[in-house]
């Protein structure tokens, strides 16, 4: 990509992030139908990325939801400033309060390092595995331009970030959705996970990518495939 095609690849992007915020004011309370799941459909678990809650991701939870996977949000997290083990163990208590029999973590930014950590250290056992977008596995130099401990913990060099790294036996059952140029993710492997399944879409953006069809497809074909290995 040359530098304008990138410096337009970010305008475009940081209009789908607004887009996104302006349905976070929009959208405060997930409608009712998201857990009216079909029975035999496994559910799905939506985790945001840094500063956003599940209306960030509403239009792959529609998506989810009309597939008949019943989708859970999870409120606690707030804007998601939380540091990731804490999160986890957030997320891991909402499955068991809910009585989450099994459900695949669907997740964006941050979310993945969440989700990761959830099944690395929390067991799990209800959790078949997870969807990735934009997952940030190795961590971003953009990190680092931001003078709070919720960023700072996903710079390359972060203790997490390396802990996770290194917490291989679960990447065989995370799928990483990543798009073919992602602004946020500054790192040399990008979202790349060794050992998960990886997948490349052709959209450009860190946020954009929330909102291409073609993703939403592409998470549930993933939410599917995963509930079929267990």
């Amino acid at each position: 990509m040359t530098v304008q095609q990138k410096l337009v690849s970010w305008l475009i992007d940081y209009c789908y992030m607004l887009r996104g915020f302006f349905a976070m004011e929009i959208h405060r309370i997930p409608p009712e139908r998201y857990r009216a799941g079909i029975p035999g459909k496994t559910a799905a678990v939506l985790i945001p990325g840094i500063l956003g809650t599940w209306a960030f991701m509403k239009d792959i939870g529609d998506r989810l939801s009309l597939a008949g996977h019943a989708v859970y949000t999870v409120p606690a997290l707030g804007n998601n400033m939380l540091d990731i083990a804490s999160s986890a163990k957030i997320v891991q208590s909402l499955i068991e309060r809910e009585n989450i029999h099994e459900a695949v973590l669907v997740t964006h930014s941050k979310g993945g390092l969440i989700g990761k950590h959830l099944l690395a250290h929390q067991g799990a056992g209800c959790v078949p595995g997870m969807v990735a977008i934009a997952a940030p596995f190795s961590g971003s130099r953009m990190a680092r331009l931001v003078p709070l401990r919720a960023f700072r913990e996903l710079d390359t060099e972060s203790a997490v970030i390396h802990e996770l790294a290194e917490e291989r036996s679960v990447n065989d059952r995370i799928i990483s959705i990543m798009p073919e140029y992602d602004n946020h993710v500054w790192a040399e492997q990008g979202s790349y996970l060794e050992g998960a399944q990886n997948i490349t879409v052709a959209v450009r953006g860190h946020h954009k990518v929330l909102f291409s069809p073609q993703v939403w497809d592409a998470v549930v074909k993933a939410v599917e495939e995963i509930a079929l290995r267990k």
